[in-house]
Order: C-alpha cells, then structure tokens, then sequence
C-alpha cells in the first residue's frame, strides 16, 4: 500500500479543523451537522487508497477519540479528496454498545470485519 501524498495533509488538516468545530457541541448531532462537499465521486478504489493513506497519517494527528471521532475524520478527509463513503452506525443489544465506521461498496475502512458482525446497522450516512 501506498503511503500518504503531500496533499493528503492539507485534507486530514481541514478535516480536524472540522472535527474540533464539531467536538464542541454535545451529542452525535453535531458530526452530523457538518457540510459535505457537494463535488464528491463514488470511486471505490481511490476511496479504498485514501482510506490506508490516511490510516497511515492518523499517528501523527492530534486528535482523541473513538469511532465517532475517527469516523468522522475519515469522512471529513474522503470529502476533502472528493471521495464518497458511507458512514455506518451500528448496535448490539446484549450487552447494549453501538459503534460506527466507514466504509465503502461493503469494505469497512477502518475496522476489522470480525469486530463488525457483532453490530446490526440503524443508519448509514
């Protein structure tokens, strides 16, 4: 796999100037609330590409958080690369947890599929 492009700081840049907007509201409304692009492209191998790219920058970023703020990143960064994902929530009810993650044409960017199974969908953003 590819390493990350001098382009892909100026979009992981962005997306935690978007994300530190977001983290100060309250609630899940708030990452949701954030603009998307309207000029996105649903290209699943560049998307795929983007999304190791920026799993490999992710140790350099100054962010706290779990799958909500790494999500959230994630999509905040695709769109900042014109890409299109789909940002997945998901429950388990015994015992209750819900998680999300993104993915793309059913390929999970930034969790392990045995992780996964364990949640039933609710939404896809």
């Amino acid at each position: 796999m590819r390493g990350p492009l001098w382009s892909d700081a100026a979009s992981a840049l962005a997306a935690l100037w978007h994300i530190h907007s977001a983290r100060r509201g309250h609630g899940l409304r708030p990452y949701l609330d954030l603009p998307s692009p309207t000029a996105v492209q649903a290209d699943v191998s560049r998307t795929i590409v983007a999304g190791g790219r920026f799993w490999s920058l992710l140790p350099y970023l100054p962010v706290e958080g779990e799958c909500l703020v790494r999500s959230a990143l994630l999509m905040r960064f695709l769109h900042g690369l014109g890409l299109k994902a789909d940002w997945v929530f998901g429950v388990r009810l015994n015992p209750f947890t819900a998680h999300c993650w993104v993915q793309v044409d059913g390929v999970c960017l930034n969790d392990d599929v045995e992780r996964l199974v364990a949640y039933t969908p609710i939404m896809v953003r």
